[in-house]
């Protein structure tokens, strides 16, 4: 038996309508708003990155935004942690999470200038990735 889409999506469309934006903002990032608990870690973290600790900030906002904690601005300094421990996969997956869902239009610039400048970043390296094997050595 086929039902139309309009059928099989009209219950989902109707749910959604339902529901507040605070209910709307915990289905998609997990919470409304980050408490004073959670702020006052972000800040700690913030201190560590400020004072170049980039393992320990990033760990820390990792449990941070795993915990609910989840903002902008933690994807962003994740993203420069990642950055100065040269994890750049890991950075431009959070950059590009700011930029696709912060609503801070200047924290959304600076994810771009980021990426770009990280984009710059690894086209232009040229560590292939052999650590200390010489492709003049032979194992046999």
């Amino acid at each position: 038996m086929k039902k139309s889409i309009t059928s099989l999506l009209l219950p989902c469309l109707i749910a959604l309508l339902s529901i507040s934006s605070v209910e709307a903002k915990k289905v998609l990032y997990g919470h409304t708003s980050n408490t004073p608990q959670q702020t006052a870690k972000i800040n700690a973290a913030l201190q560590k990155y400020n004072l170049k600790k980039y393992k320990e900030s990033a760990q820390d906002l990792e449990v941070i935004d795993s915990h609910g904690g989840c903002c902008d601005k933690v994807h962003y300094f994740l993203a420069l942690d990642y950055l100065n421990l040269n994890q750049t996969v890991l950075a431009q997956m959070h950059y590009q999470w700011v930029m696709s869902n912060s609503k801070n239009a200047r924290l959304r610039q600076y994810a771009d200038y980021g990426n770009e400048q990280l984009a710059y970043y690894q086209s232009h390296r040229t560590y292939g990735g052999q650590g200390s094997v010489s492709p003049a050595m032979s194992f046999g």
